[in-house]
């Protein structure tokens, strides 16, 4: 088995590679327009003095006509009205907003871009800081690092890194931001490859409560913490990130028969059980038609196509695209398929194995469900199931994180809410669900803070070291 570090063998794709080592206009993300006299004409104290402060911020107050396009975030639900965003394009615009908010005693929400569905990031009353044209990506010159603007969409950043044959790890969503989404820890295909997101986080530029800018590095206890609880400690401004020499590799989609699903499922906890190479890289997708696997090997083709026939060997097949690709080009199959915004309710569960209980429910619950809903299966092994003590993130045991969503017109959300929170429930109490909560897909009430594990003291102890008053309340509550 190769390590992680070593190069990856593979036939080449004669794909163009770039020798800049910064993204350009086609890898960074549309800038706002702006007009101090429409967009914040008429704006509250905060406003007055954000601008008084640094005329070149980018303040939009709800009577711009900008200001919806921009306040309108991921979950269509969520129909708070901040006082005004904020579009920062500065570490130095950054910490005035966090300064004088906390003055004035304004709440703070910041958005990095995640999903945020339950409304995190889009709060009333408040100031957004909305980190999207913070978005530079510079590799080193070794390539072994890249560094990541704090408002950087992942396809952007996977996309630039795919022109020098890299990789690093990444949610399954290209549409979401890769700060928001490690920070919280960073579920994602390449999992078991290269670890958690937060895992591949080797320094941050931090902005703090009180507005001061910490260099966070190895052996910080700042850096320990932002690696799975970062949006509740400071702004995240820059992140430097590892990366992974992946030219090409082996991936796509596995779907299985209708009435093959028991089988298919069942086969797979199976295979995870006796062991998998931490190069072959597993995501569930399943949904009222279909059973799908969106696999990847990262390594030997020849050792690859050995694996791929065990996961087209759990049942009975009838769509495979498997072939030579690159990880860019399979993020974008497992991406296709998720609205840039929509009327949406989710709930995660975390699951030590795929019983035939569990399995039943999940039928059962799919057989009745409308055409958008839908699981993802999220698998835990390989790296990312080994013990960290670099990272607050703890939930590194074997397991599968069942994202369970729905997307459905507004008049039928409570329908929708019904299945989610259904299906969560029925699936909390066969005894395979974890009690840790995920972060990101937590519902308030949720157990988030048993994902910290052992940790959480520290993490508490570090939280009112570096913002005693709660400024950041981000996925995680210290209270």
């Amino acid at each position: 088995m190769a390590s992680i570090l070593s190069p990856v063998v593979t036939q080449s794709l004669n794909k163009p590679v770039d020798q800049c080592l910064s993204a350009g206009t086609g890898f960074r993300n549309f800038k706002a327009p702006f007009d101090p006299t429409v967009d914040c004409a008429a704006g509250s104290e905060i406003v007055q003095r954000l601008r008084h402060l640094d005329q070149t911020l980018k303040v939009y107050t709800p009577s711009s006509p900008n200001y919806e396009a921009l306040r309108s975030v991921y979950n269509k639900q969520i129909t708070a009205r901040p006082q005004a965003i904020c579009r920062p394009t500065t570490v130095a615009q950054v910490q005035a907003i966090v300064r004088t908010s906390t003055q004035l005693g304004v709440p703070l929400a910041v958005r990095a871009i995640g999903h945020a569905f339950f409304g995190q990031s889009c709060v009333a009353d408040s100031v957004m800081l909305d980190m999207r044209e913070m978005d530079s990506l510079t590799l080193s010159h070794d390539l072994k690092t890249v560094h990541v603007g704090g408002g950087t969409l992942t396809r952007n950043l996977i996309g630039f890194l795919d022109t020098h044959d890299l990789v690093t790890a990444s949610s399954t969503a290209g549409c979401i931001g890769w700060t928001g989404w490690a920070l919280s820890g960073g579920y994602g295909p390449l999992n078991s490859y290269a670890g958690f997101g937060a895992d591949n986080i080797v320094s941050a530029r931090v902005v703090t409560a009180d507005g001061n800018v910490v260099d966070a590095g190895a052996n910080d206890d700042l850096l320990w913490g932002i690696r799975g609880a970062g949006g509740s400690l400071g702004v995240v401004v820059e992140s430097t990130v590892q990366t992974y020499a992946v030219p090409t590799m082996l991936g796509g989609q596995v779907q299985y028969k209708q009435g093959e699903s028991a089988k298919a499922l069942l086969g797979l906890q199976r295979l995870l059980e006796a062991g998998v190479p931490e190069e072959l890289c597993l995501q569930l997708e399943l949904s009222q038609k279909a059973v799908n696997v969106i696999a990847g090997w990262v390594g030997d083709v020849n050792e690859g196509q050995k694996w791929m026939d065990m996961v087209r060997g759990l049942a009975k097949v009838q769509l495979d695209t498997v072939e030579q690709t690159t990880f860019n080009a399979l993020q974008g199959l497992a991406t296709k398929d998720i609205p840039l915004s929509a009327h949406t309710t989710t709930r995660g569960v975390s699951i030590t194995r795929m019983t035939p209980e569990v399995i039943d429910i999940l039928q059962h619950s799919l057989s009745e469900a409308g055409a958008s809903y839908t699981i993802t299966g999220l698998l835990n092994y390989g790296r990312s199931a080994q013990t960290s003590p670099s990272a607050s993130f703890g939930l590194r045991e074997p397991h599968v994180q069942l994202f369970v969503n729905a997307y459905d017109e507004p008049a039928r959300m409570a329908v929708a809410s019904r299945w989610v929170n259904g299906l969560a429930d029925q699936i909390q109490i066969t005894g395979q669900a974890m009690e840790a909560s995920y972060a990101s897909f937590a519902a308030p009430g949720d157990k988030v803070n048993e994902s910290f594990g052992d940790g959480l003291d520290k993490l508490r102890e570090l939280k009112a070291d570096v913002d005693p008053s709660n400024v950041f309340r981000g996925l995680w509550n210290a209270e």
